[in-house]
This record gives structure tokens, sequence and C-alpha cells, in this order.
């Protein structure tokens, strides 16, 4: 049990220093200009996304309650051809 402990707290450690390295080797700075650009990114990404799957689960909702609606129609149609008194029973 202490060779899995080792083995995580070893991924822990690889992982806080690959972090550390790219926040630091990589950074570039930005001008006032290009910080806004990014906030602009960073805000439009999630939002854009999120329109994009609430596009999607409104046509997986439509196209389940089209099929749901033929159903009933179907359903309504042939209660009105049958006969009141099998209607009743």
């Amino acid at each position: 049990m202490e060779s899995l402990g080792h083995f995580l707290q070893s991924i822990s450690t690889k992982h806080d220093r690959l972090k550390k390295h790219i926040h630091t080797a990589y950074r570039v700075p930005l001008s006032p200009k290009g910080i806004l650009f990014m906030k602009c990114v960073y805000l439009t990404v999630p939002v854009v996304a999120g329109m994009y799957v609430m596009s999607l689960a409104i046509d997986q909702s439509k196209e389940k309650w089209a099929s749901k609606e033929f159903e009933l129609r179907q359903i309504q149609q042939v209660s009105k051809r049958r006969p009141r008194e099998e209607r009743s029973e």
C-alpha cells in the first residue's frame, strides 16, 4: 500500500512541476489591447459553446415531442372512427 501512496504522490509532484513550467516558461506579456482581446475570448467561448449545446438539446426535444404528438394524433383519429357504443365500454 505504501508503494501506491508513493506513486500517487510522485504523480502529484510531477503534475505540479509541469503546471509551474507551463505557467512560467511560456508566459507572454500582453498589451492592454491583448488583455482586452483575451478577456473577450474567455467570455465568448463558453457562451458560444453553451448556445450550441442548447440548440442540440432543443432539436432533440422537438424530435421527441414530434413523435409523441404524432402518436397522440393517431390515437385520437382511431378513437373518432370508432362508434360511440364501443367507446363507452
